[in-house]
């Protein structure tokens, strides 16, 4: 499988000024590929697909999203407590409207271990900070960086 799917390569323009911007911070052009292909191939992809389940499900019963959500925290509610106490008492916390927060939680936590692989093998990044996470996702995006 590996090799197989490389998803930045259909983006080539974002793929180099994102590749840029690893290495204009600092990162070993190793460190900065793998970067990338976490951040974009394996962590963006796999949190989208996840969050698409409760839309796909709502799309196929005919519901407006919102509708999706509360259909999705209406059926977890609904599981036998005796087998899934845990679950059930987390429903709206797991499906809540908090999506936006959770990506950047994901994003940080994924570019910390980037950050903590990195100082634990020498050099790589110059600024392993919120502001590379931000940046990153705007060069992705095809937006300018602040402060460039």
């Amino acid at each position: 499988m590996s090799g197989r799917n490389h998803r930045s390569l259909h983006r080539p323009a974002a793929t180099e000024a994102a590749l840029r911007f690893l290495l204009d911070e600092g990162f070993e052009p190793a460190a900065a590929v793998n970067t990338l292909f976490l951040v974009v191939s394996v962590f963006t992809t796999g949190f989208v697909a996840a969050e698409q389940v409760p839309m796909d499900l709502a799309e196929s019963r005919g519901l407006p999203a919102p509708d999706a959500v509360r259909a999705a925290t209406t059926g977890l509610e609904a599981l036998p407590e005796e087998r899934f106490p845990v679950l059930r008492g987390n429903a709206a916390a797991m499906l809540g409207p908090n999506m936006d927060e959770r990506f950047r939680l994901g994003l940080e936590t994924v570019l910390d271990g980037v950050a903590a692989r990195t100082d634990d093998n020498g050099p790589g990044t110059s600024r392993a900070d919120s502001t590379v996470i931000t940046d990153l996702s705007d060069v992705v995006a095809g937006r300018s960086p602040r402060g460039c």
